[in-house]
Order: C-alpha cells, then sequence, then structure tokens
C-alpha cells in the first residue's frame, strides 16, 4: 500500500513554569508544567511521521430535474470527455459495460451542479478544475501535519490538509461537516484530515483564536475546541476563548500559558507562511493528497474528490508507489 502522508507528532523540549490551583480547602499546590519555547518548523518535510473567500455552493441533491435541466445534463454528457478510465464522451462512456467508476462520479456531480442552479459556463468551468486538481502528474504541495491537529484514520490513503480559520464563515461551516465525513461518515477509514492554521497577519483577534487553538492542541484536545469555536464564529474574543476551556477538560493555567509562548505564534506564523508558499492567499484551501482543489470547496465536491482519489489508489497502489515521489518523504507505512 503507497503510504500517502504519515503523521508527525512534534514534542517540545522547554524550561518549566510553575502554575498554581486553588485546592478544595484553599490550600495552593504548585503543579509544575513543561511549556514550549520559540521555534521554527522546517517547512520543507514534506508529510512527515505522524479554499476560495466565498465557495459556490453546489450542496443541492439531485432530486427530480426539470426539463429544460434534464436537457441540459444531456448536453454535457455529450460533449464532456472524462480525463480517466474513458476517452469518450461521458454519455457513451456511461453506456458501457461495466461504466467506469470515474464516468459515473462525473455524471452525479453534473446532475448536482445543475440541480444547484450552474448554468452550463459554470458547470464547465467546474469540470476543468476538477481535472487540473486531479491531475496524477500535478507536482505535490510541500506541507508539514501535526498529529495533534488531525481527524480520522491515519491510514486512510487519502489525505486532505487544510488551511483554515474559525473566524471565517465559509471555514466555520465546511470543517465540522467534514470532520464528520473522516469519523463517521462517507470518508471514514478513506480519508485523513490535517488541519493547517491560516490567520490573516497583523489581526490581533485572529492571532489570539489561533493562539487558543495551539493551547488546546498542545493538551490533546484540539478538534473540541475547534469545532466548539466554529459555532461560536462571532464571539472570538480572548476573554470568551479562554472562558471556554473548562468544557473542554483544559487545563486553564496549562492553557494561558501556553498562548502566551514566543513560540506558539512562530508556530501558527510557519503555518501560514507554509500556506503562502503552497499558492494559499485566503481560507479555506484545501489539498487532496498535496495536489490544491481548484475552484468550489464546497462539502460535496471536496467529498467526491476523495472518494475518486480513494477508488483510483486502491486500483492501484503499487503502481502509485512505484512512480510517485514526495518531496522529502520517505514511506514508513505497510
Amino acid at each position: 500500500m503507497h503510504d500517502h502522508s504519515s503523521w508527525n507528532s512534534v514534542e517540545h523540549h522547554v524550561p518549566t513554569n510553575s502554575c498554581v490551583h486553588a485546592g478544595p480547602a484553599g490550600a495552593g499546590v504548585a503543579t509544575v508544567v513543561g511549556m514550549l519555547v520559540a521555534l521554527a518548523l522546517p517547512l520543507q518535510v514534506a508529510w512527515a511521521a505522524a479554499p476560495v473567500p466565498a465557495p459556490a455552493r453546489t450542496t443541492a441533491r439531485p432530486g427530480t430535474l426539470t426539463g429544460k435541466q434534464n436537457r441540459l445534463v444531456d448536453d454535457l454528457l455529450a460533449s464532456y470527455r472524462p480525463y480517466a478510465c474513458c476517452s469518450d464522451s461521458l454519455a457513451a462512456c456511461l453506456k458501457q459495460d461495466p461504466v467506469c467508476p470515474l464516468a459515473a462520479r462525473l455524471e452525479r456531480a453534473i446532475r448536482r451542479m445543475v440541480a444547484a442552479g450552474l448554468d452550463k459556463t459554470a458547470i464547465e468551468t467546474a469540470l476543468a478544475q476538477r481535472q487540473a486538481t486531479m491531475k496524477v502528474e500535478r507536482p505535490r504541495a510541500t506541507i508539514v501535519l501535526d498529529d495533534r491537529f488531525r481527524a480520522g484514520n491515519a491510514n486512510a490513503l487519502v489525505t486532505l490538509a487544510i488551511y483554515a480559520c474559525p473566524r471565517q464563515e465559509a471555514c466555520a461551516k465546511l470543517v465540522p461537516d467534514l470532520h464528520r465525513e473522516v469519523t463517521d461518515g462517507r470518508l471514514k477509514d478513506k480519508a485523513v484530515v490535517g488541519y493547517r492554521p491560516f490567520f490573516a497577519p497583523g489581526n490581533a483577534e485572529a492571532l489570539e483564536c489561533g493562539r487558543g487553538l495551539y493551547a488546546a492542541a498542545y493538551q490533546g484536545k484540539f478538534w473540541p475546541y475547534l469545532l466548539h469555536l466554529c459555532t461560536e464564529r462571532e464571539n472570538l474574543q480572548r476573554p470568551t476563548l479562554r472562558d471556554w476551556v473548562g468544557q473542554h477538560g483544559l487545563d486553564r493555567c496549562i492553557f494561558d500559558h501556553t498562548c502566551e509562548q514566543p513560540g506558539t505564534a512562530a508556530w501558527l506564523e510557519a503555518s501560514r507562511k507554509e500556506g503562502l508558499a503552497n499558492g494559499v492567499t485566503t481560507a479555506p484551501a484545501a489539498f487532496v493528497n498535496g495536489r490544491r482543489v481548484q475552484g468550489m470547496l464546497d462539502l460535496d465536491t471536496l467529498v467526491d474528490l476523495a472518494e475518486e482519489e480513494f477508488e483510483r489508489l486502491a486500483e492501484t497502489p503499487a503502481k502509485e508507489s512505484a512512480t510517485i515521489k514526495w518531496p522529502g518523504h520517505e514511506p514508513s507505512r505497510k
């Protein structure tokens, strides 16, 4: 099996600090807490051990299409040629026995976009962007993944790296839905999500939000805390960010101390600069096994791309392992 991404659980060796908690009888109990200091993460480590400001909405499920919509579907099926598995028109590919999986998947995608109200030009553009995204020979981005920010099965064939900020409306909607898909939905055991914080520079509130995310991850509670923040997108100020820690089993003293460490800000800045190096300018932005998702970044499109990648790799894992070399990556999973 080809190793698409192993994960890196970064250990930080730091001096100790003392946090004092009031005991039941008011006595002071000193707890020695090891905290992180400034660090600079190497941005050339690719998948080490361990989208568009207003994405188009194409989550409408294809139900009963109107006559006009069905004619549009037929027109697109007759004119579009899949980028793999079949060299004929999509309409002709669908008549083959057996029908190749990609042809059936593309037909469903077209029907979904038609049902969502997209016109022919928009759908043709989306199909071209999908082809550009899934081009096998396309260069992969260099991304550092940290196991503390992972959701889903680490051994999944597909890695979805997502640069995001819970302060952004699109991120606050997409990220929880994607988390649900990889943990208990359509992508369970097929794909794993690696979250990369991406915040606008010079924004004090954004930086405070990022500090909170890192502090939660430091205590192993990143996803519960992030999912909470996504439900409180309009309320992400310093007092509330820190008042919520108790709801998720986080130690407030450790949380506060981690937030204030210079290394926390350095880690967030490294993540942001990595995103910029990979062409990310706004959040959310997603990568499927290192390939940047072009165009629409709604949930159904992202799930569809991940399932397509899973099907492709499940059929040709040996060939993939022999021909694709990931920058700085040494396969380790079996």
